[in-house]
């Protein structure tokens, strides 16, 4: 009777681990399409609307760029009201993680020669601070965005300007400090937005941005843990 038991229980945790596996990939499956939608989008895009001079980025009326860039995230920035980290004095939910860093694609289109409409797809991770509640752990975070370029100073090719992005990041928990490895611990999408400037320099650009995400670590069981934090972004333009 014992063993039948045993072996009842052994079998609906079985059957619930194959269902939570199964939805785990679901949800990855659903990411990778969005990232590819927009990454052929893009393709599409810049196969379509010739650039006014080949592989450099110009602000001008009709001109798409393509963009190819890395991110250093400082986490170092912190106005929110988040939860006391208990294992340190004065230490908040945002700084129990170091600074992260990542890579991304996008494009901009030129509506005018001043403003041009950009979306972009990146994929960045902070690993957990060694004294904090997340010490052994990992965030990943991958931004899908859309916003706007403004063209202030300068002229086609070397010119400063400030963007603005919204739109939504997938967030995983996972253990260890790997990009590629780990095991999931929790997953979930928070909203994401981003304002800064930058420089152009016809094929290569830089950029400083303050970005917020209102839910940081997903299904954190505290509720809301937004966190800032300040991208810098180096990358080519084509």
């Amino acid at each position: 009777m014992e063993q039948s038991k045993n072996k009842f229980i052994f079998q609906a945790v079985k059957s619930l681990n194959k269902k939570e596996s199964a939805m785990k990939k679901k949800t990855m499956s659903h990411v990778i399409k969005i990232f590819s939608a927009l990454f052929f989008a893009g393709i599409a895009l810049f196969g379509v609307f010739s650039p006014t001079k080949a592989f450099s980025a110009v602000a001008a009326n009709g001109q798409l760029n393509l963009m190819i860039f890395g991110n250093y995230d400082f986490t170092a920035l912190d106005s929110s009201n988040l939860p006391t980290n208990p294992t340190g004095p004065n230490q908040t939910f945002a700084k129990s993680f170091e600074n992260g860093y990542g890579a991304g694609i996008g494009f901009a289109y030129w509506m005018t020669d001043n403003i041009a409409f950009r979306m972009m797809a990146q994929g960045n991770m902070f690993q957990g601070n060694q004294t904090g509640l997340f010490a052994s752990d990992s965030i990943k975070s991958a931004p899908i965005t859309a916003g706007l370029e403004f063209n202030l100073l300068g002229d086609p090719e070397h010119f400063l300007y400030a963007v603005v992005d919204a739109g939504g990041a997938y967030q995983e928990l996972v253990t260890g400090a790997s990009a590629f490895g780990g095991t999931e611990l929790s997953h979930g999408w928070s909203s994401y937005g981003d304002a800064g400037i930058g420089i152009n320099f016809a094929y290569f650009f830089v950029e400083a941005k303050v970005a917020y995400l209102p839910q940081f670590a997903p299904q954190y069981s505290q509720g809301q843990n937004g966190s800032f934090y300040v991208p810098i972004t180096a990358g080519f333009s084509f």
